[in-house]
């Protein structure tokens, strides 16, 4: 995710319900030594669980919007969405980013987690549809690799895969 951000792409990516966020920037620094040391730098805030961040929304929090019209009718979704701070504990500052939990009405089972670097005014709707177009996305993808016979070959290597594919 942090590649694609600074290559300047815009993303929304399913997270696992365990990922770690910050409801505010952590401004992490590192802490005092006495003897010059370099030290490893501390959040400033502990950080949450989506999980937990969503369990603890209200109820009236989640919005319905309209996502599209498909086969079976519209596709409709519940969502939260919140802007939030991503730091890996590594980087010099934390990203400022948007967490949204996703689900079927009346289905609490069908609960997705996702993230994006999406601008701030962007509508939580918007991202929802975004984010709902990956099967339309996996399907092109292999779809083009049966059409190009890409589906069934083998490289153990990118150099032996880059050699062989038919644009190369």
């Amino acid at each position: 995710m942090r590649a694609l951000a600074d290559a300047g792409e815009r993303f929304v990516v399913d997270v696992h319900r365990d990922q770690r966020i910050y409801t505010q920037d952590p401004k992490p620094r590192a802490p005092e030594s006495p003897l010059g040391r370099r030290r490893r730098r501390v959040a400033q805030v502990a950080p949450l669980r989506v999980d937990a961040w969503m369990e603890q929304q209200p109820e009236s929090a989640w919005q319905q919007v309209w996502i599209r019209h498909t086969t079976k009718g519209e596709l409709r979704l519940e969502l939260l969405q919140e802007q939030i701070w991503l730091w890996d504990g590594k980087e010099d500052t934390a990203r400022c980013w948007q967490v949204m939990a996703t689900r079927l009405p009346n289905d609490p089972e069908s609960l997705k987690y996702s993230l994006s670097n999406a601008a701030p005014e962007l509508p939580g709707r918007r991202i929802a549809q975004i984010q709902r177009q990956r099967y339309w996305m996996e399907r092109a993808s292999q779809e083009a690799k049966g059409e190009a016979g890409m589906a069934d070959y083998q490289a153990r290597g990118w150099k032996a895969w880059h050699h062989h594919m038919p644009w190369s």
